[in-house]
């Protein structure tokens, strides 16, 4: 089995994020002798590793410079919010932001796409499992609404 501590961060950081609700961070491989994370379950070839590499240098960049900007839209937005800007301005800005999040997501995607690619379909199953298992506990007690991200 290979280990690919260290992959992830970035893209593939916030794609985990948006699959399984959790930094990548958390789920990263370590070596066996290190208690292997969820990752090491899927049993990734070297050359499915090096592709995997490849997709996150490939996609950080832009990915990384689009979450920076909706970082600071967030902020404009608190600013305007806590100031005495007008309302419309204060509208333009949330859906500036709402753009954004949405460029955010959908980069995100093509790159759980491309992933997807990567892995057999056993992998992908056993992902999926893992990732519902690990999440499981998580929505059961903390149930999800709605709610607006400032």
């Amino acid at each position: 089995m290979v280990s690919i501590k260290g992959l992830g961060i970035g893209v593939l950081g916030g794609v985990w994020v948006m699959i399984c609700g959790c930094p990548l961070a958390q789920a990263q491989v370590q070596a066996p002798s290190e208690g292997a994370g969820w990752l090491s379950r899927l049993e990734l070839s070297p050359d499915q590793m090096v592709q995997l590499r490849s997709i996150q240098h490939q996609n950080q960049g832009d990915l990384g410079q689009k979450v920076q900007e909706l970082r600071q839209a967030r902020q404009q937005l608190r600013q305007l919010l806590a100031g005495e800007a007008a309302t419309e301005q204060v509208r333009d800005q949330y859906r500036r932001m709402q753009q954004l999040s949405r460029q955010v997501d959908d980069q995100r995607f093509e790159v759980i796409l491309r992933v997807r690619e990567v892995l057999t379909p056993e992998q992908r199953v056993r992902m999926t499992e893992l990732l519902e298992s690990r999440n499981s506990g998580v929505r059961e007690r903390v149930p999800r609404r709605p709610r607006l991200r400032l």
